[in-house]
């Protein structure tokens, strides 16, 4: 969706464009702006939040910042800390907890 760019601009009328089989949201405050985003109405209605397989990074945290940090040593480290956060996301269980890096 973003191409080449870091993120984008998503206006209300294609928040549909967010129900994908997982989303990672990269958030400042983790408690706060997850309740946030969650209490969207449009975002609220989809598959990905209603199933429970949306993630939460908070930027700060090392995950987070390894996201933004692309290099050899950081790559590894965030497959290490997501792919127990995705598993968690897609097992087809929305009663499974994704949990913090």
């Amino acid at each position: 969706m973003t191409g080449e760019e870091f993120g984008a601009n998503l206006s209300k009328e294609r928040t549909d464009l967010l129900d994908t089989d997982a989303l990672i949201w990269l958030v400042d405050k983790y408690d706060t702006d997850k309740a946030k985003v969650q209490a969207d109405p449009l975002y609220a209605k989809l598959g990905v939040r209603t199933e429970g397989r949306d993630v939460y990074l908070e930027s700060t945290e090392l995950a987070g910042a390894a996201t933004s940090f692309v290099t050899p040593l950081s790559l590894p480290f965030l497959l290490e800390k997501l792919t127990p956060l995705l598993q968690a996301a897609v097992d087809g269980d929305p009663a499974t907890p994704v949990g913090r890096p």
